[in-house]
Order: structure tokens, then C-alpha cells, then sequence
């Protein structure tokens, strides 16, 4: 029961009795001694049961333990991602004013200095393009009257080119044929090419597991298979797909030889990357393949360039995928076809040559009055970064003003204020709240008697104070006030800054509360935060993210890292101790210390049952003796009478 004040008493009820197990067989009635022996068994029960609640009690502590170890690493958490971000320099923003945005698009990147830049006389950098055309001024490589489909294979559609295809014999000899072994029964296999000859001499053998080799005839049509006889070892190979049909099973551990000749296509094309430097690329290609898939292995190539094939117009296009002028060479193409004079180079076919090549043209600007060119509509000067989104004539200036983002460094350094404040505030109240001894966990006899909201206001008093004085979230707060107050050395300026004016807090307008009840809060004094990201945004930043996160030295580390790491560090040890939902018992400290408090009650409770049971007995022999009294005493009361 509860009383008005909420204190928990103890119950009369047949708690223990019925919770801890007994034996029906040793149910006692009571009628012969005329004593309620289950309202007797209880109550020595509950004196029994003492070291049980009492371990109940240590387990529901330890588990509580546990959760407000995990609610702290849970909000250290969410103060470790706000200083990952904080951190990281691409974080503290710029702007870039623009007077004519579809001209041209800024971004201001990491460590840009505040400035204006004027842009005029642009021109855009062009790509290389190149499109089928023929000596004699023809553009279509399909034949006139033919049918022309890019996504069969080309050794089929080769003969409704208008040029021919100039393939490639390559030869798999009989001395090293290709060799495949079988894993299983089938009919069924398939080549490593296809594009077969079939003109040529082509052989196919199977070697079975006990080393008998049969040779097999050859045939290039599927009717030819079905009306070879059963006896004669026969193989249809697909001259298309290199694929082969037996007319007979060729058993597992068996070896196929075979030596064929395929036929292939080169593509050869030389390019060049932005620094001029040659990028040459050799493709030979199966027959089987389509035209579609050979124009997209080259583009998958490296070579750095777009092919596709446009049936509406019957022509191959290729593009360079980067702008400019990258050939070393003023007077030289973006893109050599047949670079090595390949006979059997397709591009002849597709009707592609360097003279057919238009554009690969550098972006001209005039920038700040000096003239200049780049390779790509994309460039950066003094870590800003420009795209030229239109030309921009002469007679136009767009202006590009780079300027701090104030208001958005504010909200970063206020926002990491708040959530640091709140996690302070909430670790002091959890190591600074002890435990009241009056509100003990409610044991299962308690709670049987209580409402459902006694027990949560109960609990709510009875759980607090589990990490009273805790060592761990102390040294956490001891370490990161030493982390924010401690000068941050080595501060140098980023490139063109003559360095950094702030290495402290307060020197930006962030100081220490004066109340010493609210435990090292950060006070903002924001005009003079607002002054300092005007003044100096650079060294407001390197005030957070100076140095390496790995270094030992500190001291030259911006607090943002500091802190990141302190919080790490913590998180680890909370960790070590708590565990996290995701984790079993015995990988944390706690976790252990639960399962071993478990395995006592487990044991505890088995020596109740052994206690119960005696008692049971007990009272048993008790009602049987005084039972016989009983029926000894009426037999002396007869004979009397």
C-alpha cells in the first residue's frame, strides 16, 4: 500500500506464496489443526523473501543506471554532430552578390576572401563534336534501301552499311584451344566469342572423365542438328553468339575443347585530358556486340568522350565530354580517329575523320580588366569558383560581389552555444542529483498494490540520482571547459590574411555565465560576435577549425575539434559502461553486472521454492499428526462411553 505521502509499505497478500511456486500435492487444508496455513506460509515467505526483493530492487537500480548512461551519450551525441559541422571550414558560408545571375553563377569556396570582380567579353568554351560524313559529302552510313538496327549485333546488320566492315580473323588454335569444363550434365555451353567463322576450319572435342576423347561435327543451323543422327556426335554453334547445342549430354567432369575463328573490330582513338596529355584507346570488339554497345564501351573507356548512333538521321555523333582547346597543338583536333592507321578500325566505316571535327574552343574573358582564357566555363580565382552561363558582350560589365554570410555564421555559432548550454545544464543536474534513500525501487509486492500513477511518480523520485558524482560526465565537463577557454596557438591566417586577429572565445563575444548556479553556461554578447565575423571571418573561423583532428598538440587545435574529440573520447567510456541498444549484456560493464544480478535471483528464487516446499511439509506432518490425535482421542471417547 501507498500512504498519503507516497511512501511504500508492505502487503498481507498471497504475493509470495503464489509467485514463488509450490507443489499442489503439498496443499495443506488446515482442517484438523483448524489454522489458515497459506496466510501462515506467506508471511514466513515475505521474511524469506527479503534478500530477493533486495536484489530486485539493485537489478531495477543497475538497468536505470544503464538508460540515463545512454541518454547522456544520446545528447553528447547530438553536441558531437554539431561540432563535426562546425569543424569543417566549408561551413562557414560566403555570399556572392551578382548583378546579372544568368551570365554567370559564384560560388565562394573555403578561405575566399572578401572582393569584387568584374567580368566582360566573354565567350563560352565549346566542346569537340563530330559527326558521320564521307568523302563524297554523304552522311548516312545505312546502304540506300536498307535497314539499319543499332541494337542487334553488328556481325548480322554489317551488310546494310553503306561501307563495308573491314573484320578481323583471330584464331583460337588447336594446340592451345579454349577449354571449358563441365560442372554439369548438359547439352548446353557457350563460347568464349562469338562472331564464329563459319568458313573456317573450326574443331570441338570432349575429353569424358575416363580420358576418351570424341571429336563432334560442326553445324551452323539448328535444322542441321535436328536431323543429324543420334549416333553421330554433332554441336550446332550459333555464329552469332558463339553458343553450342549438342545432340548428345555432355557429362559432368568432361572437358570441351574447342579452336575457332571469331571475328573483331578495333576502335582506335586518341584524345587528350585538360593538361594536353595524350589519352590513346584501342578497342577491339566481338562482332556479336551491337553498334550501340561498342559506342558504349568506348565511352566507358576513359578516352573521355560521348558516341551514340541517331537512327532519325542515320549518323554516328561523338562529342568530347570536356570544353576547349586541350590539344597541345594550336592547329591540332580535340579527337584523331584511326590514330595508328588500323585497317580494321570501324571509325572508317561510321565515316568519322578529324577534318569533320567542329568546336573544342577555350572560354575567353576579360576579368578584373585582364584578359584571359580557360579550357572550361568553370574556373576558380582566389577560391572563388566562376561559371559562364552566357557569353557576356563588350559592351556589358556583370559585377561579383564575395562577401561573409554574417547572419548565417551567427546562427552556426549561436546554435552550438545553445545545444553546448543544454548539454551542460542537463549533465550537472544528472552528477549533481543524489539519491533519496526514502524512495527505494518498489518491489513487485509493493506495485501489485498501487496505481498505475503512484508508481510512476514514485519511480520518477526513486530513479533519480544513478549517476550522482559520476566520474566519467564530470571529467566530460572539466575537459571541455578547459577545451573552450584555453588559447588556440598557432594560428597563422589563411593564404592572402595577414592571420588569424581572435584565438579565444571572448575576444568574439562569447564569455562565461557569471551565476555560478547554471555551471559554466555560455553567455553571447551578439553585437560583438556580429563585429567580429565582419571584421576578421577568417580568424573567427580558424578560432574553431585550426589544425588536425588527429594531432596530439591541442593546444593548436580549433575548439570545435577540441571538443569533437573530448565528446568522442566520453562517448567511448559511456559506452564502455552503458553499452547501446544494439549491443548484448556482456559486451558492456553494466550489461554484466545485470546478467550476474539475474543469474543470483534465478538462484535465490530456487531456494525460496526449496524453503516453501519444506514448510509445506512441515504443516503437512503437523495436520497428519494432529489428525491421528484426533481419531486416537474419538476411539477412547467411544470405549468410554
Amino acid at each position: 500500500m501507498v500512504d498519503s505521502v507516497g511512501s511504500a509499505t508492505s502487503t498481507s497478500s498471497n504475493y509470495y506464496l503464489l509467485n514463488t511456486g509450490r507443489n499442489s500435492s503439498l496443499q495443506v487444508s488446515g482442517l484438523a489443526s483448524g489454522i489458515d496455513v497459506d496466510s501462515i506460509v506467506n508471511k514466513l515467505m515475505q521474511a524469506e523473501s527479503v534478500p530477493l526483493d533486495r536484489m530486485n530492487q539493485q537489478l531495477q537500480l543497475l538497468e536505470w543506471k544503464r538508460d540515463d548512461y545512454r541518454s547522456m551519450n544520446d545528447l553528447l551525441g547530438k553536441l558531437q554532430s554539431v561540432m563535426s559541422t562546425m569543424a569543417l571550414q566549408s561551413s562557414y558560408a560566403k555570399t556572392a552578390a551578382i548583378s546579372d545571375p544568368t551570365k554567370v553563377s559564384v560560388t565562394a569556396g573555403t578561405g575566399a576572401g572578401n572582393a569584387t570582380f568584374t567580368l566582360t567579353n566573354a565567350t563560352l568554351a565549346t566542346a569537340a563534336t563530330n559527326a558521320t560524313q564521307f568523302s563524297d559529302g554523304s552522311t548516312s552510313i545505312v546502304k540506300t534501301g536498307s535497314s539499319f538496327d543499332s541494337s542487334k549485333p553488328l556481325i548480322e546488320q554489317a551488310g546494310n552499311l553503306a561501307n563495308s566492315v573491314n573484320w578481323k580473323s583471330n584464331t583460337i588454335s588447336d594446340t592451345t584451344p579454349e577449354s571449358i569444363t563441365v560442372s554439369a550434365d548438359g547439352f548446353e555451353f557457350q563460347l568464349a566469342n562469338g562472331a564464329v567463322d563459319s568458313a573456317a576450319a573450326n574443331q570441338v572435342t570432349v575429353t569424358d572423365a575416363s580420358n576418351t576423347t570424341t571429336t563432334y561435327n560442326i553445324v551452323y543451323s539448328q535444322s542441321d542438328l535436328y536431323n543429324a543422327s543420334p549416333d553421330t556426335p554433332t554441336v550446332y554453334i550459333d555464329p552469332t553468339t558463339g553458343h553450342m547445342t549438342f545432340n548428345q549430354q555432355i557429362n559432368k567432369g568432361s572437358t570441351i575443347s574447342a579452336s575457332y575463328t571469331y571475328k573483331t573490330v578495333n576502335l582506335n582513338l586518341e584524345t587528350f585530358d585538360s593538361n594536353g596529355n595524350k589519352i590513346d584507346k584501342s578497342l577491339s570488339l566481338n562482332g556479336s556486340l551491337s553498334l550501340d554497345s561498342m559506342l558504349q564501351k568506348l565511352n566507358a573507356s576513359g578516352a573521355g568522350v560521348n558516341a551514340f548512333y541517331d537512327s532519325a538521321s542515320q549518323r554516328v555523333s561523338i562529342s568530347t565530354t570536356q570544353t576547349g582547346h586541350v590539344n597541345p597543338d594550336s592547329n591540332g583536333k580535340e579527337m584523331i580517329f584511326n590514330y595508328n592507321n588500323d585497317a580494321y578500325d570501324l571509325f572508317r566505316t561510321l565515316g568519322l575523320s578529324p577534318s569533320n571535327e567542329q568546336g573544342g574552343t577555350d572560354a575567353a574573358f576579360t576579368l578584373n580588366g585582364m584578359e584571359t582564357t580557360r579550357h572550361s566555363n568553370t574556373f576558380t580565382v582566389n577560391n572563388t569558383t566562376f561559371t559562364l552561363n552566357e557569353a557576356i558582350p563588350s559592351t556589358q560589365i556583370v559585377t561579383v560581389g564575395i562577401s561573409t554570410d554574417t547572419d548565417s555564421v551567427l546562427k552556426q555559432i549561436t546554435d552550438f552555444v545553445d545545444q553546448y548550454n543544454e548539454a551542460i545544464q542537463k549533465i550537472n543536474d544528472m552528477i549533481n542529483t543524489p539519491p533519496n534513500r526514502d524512495y527505494p525501487p518498489l518491489t513487485a509486492a509493493q506495485k501489485a498494490q498501487m496505481k498505475d500513477s503512484d508508481i510512476t511518480n514514485w519511480n520518477e523520485i526513486a530513479r533519480k540520482g544513478t549517476l550522482y558524482g559520476d566520474n566519467i560526465l564530470r571529467g566530460a565537463l572539466s575537459q571541455m571547459r578547459q577545451d573552450l577557454y584555453s588559447p588556440v596557438s598557432g594560428l597563422s591566417g589563411l593564404p592572402g590574411n595577414m592571420g588569424s586577429s581572435y584565438n579565444q572565445l571572448a575576444q568574439i563575444g562569447i564569455t562565461t555565465s557569471r551565476d555560478y548556479l547554471e555551471h559554466g553556461k555560455l553567455v553571447i554578447d551578439e553585437n560583438k560576435l556580429r563585429e567580429a565575423i565582419s571584421a576578421d571571418p577568417a580568424g573567427v573561423m580558424q578560432l574553431f577549425t585550426n589544425g588536425n583532428s588527429n594531432s596530439t598538440d591541442s593546444a593548436s587545435m580549433g575548439i570545435a575539434k577540441r571538443l569533437y574529440n573530448t565528446l568522442t573520447d566520453t562517448m567511448s567510456r559511456v559506452k564502455e559502461q552503458a553499452g547501446n541498444p544494439t549491443m548484448v549484456n556482456n559486451q558492456f560493464n553494466i550489461g554484466r553486472s545485470i546478467d550476474d544480478m539475474n543469474d543470483e535471483i534465478a538462484s535465490f528464487q530456487d531456494h525460496l521454492k526449496v524453503i516453501q516446499t519444506r514448510y509445506y511439509r512441515q504443516f503437512s506432518a503437523m495436520e497428519s499428526a494432529i489428525e491421528q490425535a484426533n481419531s486416537q482421542a474419538l476411539y477412547l471417547q467411544n470405549m468410554l462411553s
